[in-house]
């Protein structure tokens, strides 16, 4: 019973998480975009370069920010959906399941674990997009 459980608490936050990591995909490949246009001399400024380096440091703030708000967003749906599923006005019914009060729990428990897994996962996908061809990643990797 408690796959029962997990899927229908994955079928309830599937929608909101994917709405997430689609805007954290789409603000990665923007960030990337602006970093790779900061060398072409696309404008004709004369000081053009305040423009580069604007465009640049706005979308790594914006970019940052999205991670940090994937973080945060996750951890409130998470105890949102712990919230109405348990003790809101969702958790009568739930109560009525022929299932124990460990399994209700387990179920929340390992679906918050596996979304805030999978966040971070996400997180560290869009970084690789974001840095993709700039050689950020060479100090970590290993030489054998």
């Amino acid at each position: 019973m408690l796959r029962k459980l997990l899927k229908y608490d994955f079928k309830a936050n599937l929608f909101y998480f994917l709405l997430m990591y689609g805007v954290l995909m789409g603000i990665a490949v923007l960030a990337r975009v602006s970093i790779a246009m900061a060398d072409s001399r696309y404008l004709g400024f004369v000081n053009e370069y305040t423009l580069t380096l604007m465009t640049v440091a706005g979308s790594a703030v914006l970019y940052l920010l999205a991670c940090g708000a994937v973080m945060i967003l996750t951890l409130l749906l998470v105890a949102m959906r712990f919230y109405k599923n348990l003790m809101g006005p969702e958790g009568y019914l739930s109560f009525t399941l022929p299932v124990s009060e460990g399994a209700h729990l387990a179920s929340k428990m390992l679906s918050g674990v596996i979304f805030l897994l999978l966040s971070s996962f996400m997180i560290f996908v869009s970084a690789s997009v974001a840095t993709a061809g700039l050689e950020i990643w060479d100090g970590f990797t290993l030489s054998f």
